[in-house]
């Protein structure tokens, strides 16, 4: 960490020189991103097994995201009152978010409906939780700034590799000469185990974020 005169304001350099910097970006950035490729892909997920169900599954990603954001907030003041850090909200989207995708890779009808609710309870959770992460470890003097790194970062980093290369590279990989669409379960198969490693790799990284300000006292974990 850097010796500043003021540990708990930092400015955008002093920031992104830390390691817990760069610890709770990749947990930002594949969370977000593992959402948004749900968002951008579902009526393909579904129309690859031979389902009609997507209209379902985008009207569940909508109301669980969105109910996930308010529920989230509220636990984010919650976990603050009773002495633990609001970080424990984005290890927890991540452990959601990853039973989404281990749902989405047994690919049958009902697993991708189940799998697409949870997938936008995870969704939602880090939006309320990211300003006040970031405000509690590297200070509110520059929150500005130093949340929009992460906001922007995080949301353009994940929506072009993991909403768009990971899942297009899968299904591209799997379409037969002459043909424009995918039909079977292998379609989006190697993407999603792809993206569910990542998942696994973040609640590693977003783990070690949480510990590290248990033991550095910042109060975020």
């Amino acid at each position: 960490t850097p010796n500043l005169p003021n540990p708990q304001e930092y400015t955008i350099y002093e920031m992104i020189s830390t390691l817990d910097f760069y610890l709770l970006l990749y947990s930002c950035i594949v969370l977000i991103g593992s959402g948004i490729a749900v968002t951008n892909n579902s009526g393909q997920m579904f129309s690859s097994i031979g389902s009609s169900m997507s209209a379902v599954g985008t009207t569940l990603f909508s109301v669980t995201q969105s109910t996930s954001r308010v529920a989230c907030g509220f636990l984010c003041d919650v976990l603050k009152s009773r002495g633990s850090g609001r970080a424990w909200v984005i290890l927890g989207g991540l452990v959601c978010m990853m039973l989404s995708y281990s749902l989405f890779y047994v690919n049958t009808e009902a697993s991708l409906v189940l799998g697409t609710a949870l997938s936008g309870v995870a969704f939602g959770s880090p939006w309320p939780t990211m300003v006040v992460v970031v405000s509690e470890r590297f200070g509110m003097l520059n929150l500005g700034g130093n949340y929009m790194v992460y906001d922007g970062f995080a949301s353009a980093v994940g929506t072009l590799l993991m909403g768009k290369l990971i899942p297009e590279s899968s299904y591209n990989s799997h379409l037969t000469s002459g043909d424009t669409e995918c039909m079977g379960r292998e379609c989006y198969g190697e993407g999603y185990l792809i993206i569910l490693v990542m998942c696994g790799t973040a609640v590693v990284t977003s783990t070690a974020f949480i510990r590290r300000n248990k033991i550095e006292g910042g109060g975020v974990g």
